[in-house]
């Protein structure tokens, strides 16, 4: 691993190396890790240069980090395809993983990383034991960028709602314990973000490479506030 830069994260100190792309701090008592100590979810994944896999590692603010920190975590997790973005849903419980799978039986390696799939589905790792969920959100979310330049496309979680960006410029909705899609919010280029209102989950912001920020309100919410929804609104 090529070491980077330093960190200090909740007065813990550690190196970032090239698979540290993308990593959460998760403050709980899940799998193995011990009440009130942080853990480290990262995307990580040798031989291949796409993370496609998940590491989890306690950490511990008396023990610097060091490259086989990230070479050996406590737990690992496959994922079978690029991992393009994750979030932790607010109450802790879950991780939302959005992966473009690989084709079937593929094998990665350094010099060839197999072929992504265009379609972007995201899986969910429940934190209380560390396992992955058979719920899988699929549906027409894209990504057309290739292996070796993949865009980072973030999903996210609350209440009922799960939702997630896409290339194809739409920022897709779906109802968390049904995996139904509910909408389509469209923009004019790649969304890659998405995020729910931590007081009230029928408000959704999503940013796009159009260079804009949109607020969308489901009908339920917006027929509550006795005004006129927004034409891309939140079905429910």
């Amino acid at each position: 691993h090529h070491l980077q830069s330093e960190v200090t994260l909740n007065n813990i100190a550690f190196k970032t190396s090239k698979y540290l792309s993308q990593f959460i701090l998760i403050n709980r008592n899940v799998g193995p890790i011990q009440e009130n100590k942080i853990c480290l979810a990262f995307r990580c994944g040798e031989p291949t240069i796409g993370p496609h896999q998940i590491g989890f590692q306690q950490l511990h603010p008396e023990v610097p980090i060091s490259d086989d920190f990230i070479s050996a975590p406590d737990k690992l997790i496959e994922m079978h395809g690029y991992i393009v973005g994750m979030t932790q849903d607010r109450e802790g419980r879950f991780l939302y993983v959005n992966v473009r799978l690989w084709p079937e039986a593929a094998v990665p390696s350094e010099d060839d990383p197999p072929p992504i799939a265009d379609d972007i589905v995201t899986k969910v790792i429940d934190l209380q034991d560390l396992s992955l969920t058979s719920q899988v959100y699929g549906g027409p979310k894209k990504g057309y960028s290739v292996a070796k330049g993949a865009f980072i496309i973030y999903p996210a979680g609350e209440g009922t709602f799960v939702g997630s960006g896409s290339e194809d410029g739409y920022a897709y909705i779906w109802d968390k314990h049904y995996g139904c899609q509910l909408a389509a919010n469209k923009h004019d280029d790649v969304v890659s973000c998405v995020a729910f209102s931590p007081k009230d989950s029928s408000l959704m912001v999503s940013v796009s490479d159009d260079h804009k920020a949109k607020v969308w309100i489901s009908k339920r919410r917006a027929r509550s506030l006795r005004t006129e929804p927004h034409s891309g609104t939140i079905t429910e």
